[in-house]
């Protein structure tokens, strides 16, 4: 499984050389993204661990999805992605959301929260939408005043450009999710 460090490296070297490739300096991109300079010079040299939500607005202000940000794989025809490829993008004593694969501007996740953990989400931008696939246990998502409740086996569909959070009910939980981006 590729490490913290491996990972934080990874998002360094790619937002810099993202970054370069469309000749932005860090002002020009933090403007664009709205993420403060600071944070911004701290993800380049690796000195933070940055939000998924930190990140997809940096993704979005190079115009590049997610999933190209954190280095989750080189385009091609097809690919088998082994799981030391996959990216732990979060992980506390709460849970963990694992970036498997990308293409474009779609990601497959894996995501787990232990019982009763809860996950806040920032707005993704404008457009974003989540399917997810309950594997186990009760998924409770939280958006725009409405509670839903999702047992294993059941799907949601999400407009996730708006704050949303994911809460673990009765007992942990699995479930896998696609982002895709507009």
């Amino acid at each position: 499984m590729t490490s913290s460090r491996q990972v934080l490296d990874r998002i360094a070297q790619r937002l810099r050389q993202e970054r370069q490739a469309r000749g932005l300096s860090q002002a020009a991109l933090a403007e664009r993204c709205g993420v403060s300079l600071r944070m911004l010079a701290l993800i380049e040299k690796a000195e933070t661990n940055p939000s998924i939500a930190t990140l997809a607005e940096i993704a979005a202000g190079l115009g590049i999805g997610f999933g190209a940000l954190v280095g989750a794989g080189e385009e091609a025809a097809a690919r088998v992605i082994p799981p030391p490829d996959f990216a732990t993008v979060w992980q506390s004593p709460a849970g963990s959301a694992r970036l498997l694969a990308s293409a474009g501007k779609a990601e497959l996740w894996d995501w787990r929260l232990e019982a009763g953990a809860r996950y806040d989400a920032a707005p993704d931008p404008a457009g974003t939408t989540e399917l997810i696939q309950v594997q186990e246990g009760v998924l409770v998502l939280e958006v725009d005043g409405a509670t839903l409740a999702a047992p294993a086996g059941h799907a949601l569909r999400l407009a996730s450009d708006r704050a949303y959070a994911y809460r673990a009910e009765g007992g942990p939980v699995r479930f896998v999710k696609v982002v895709s981006q507009a």
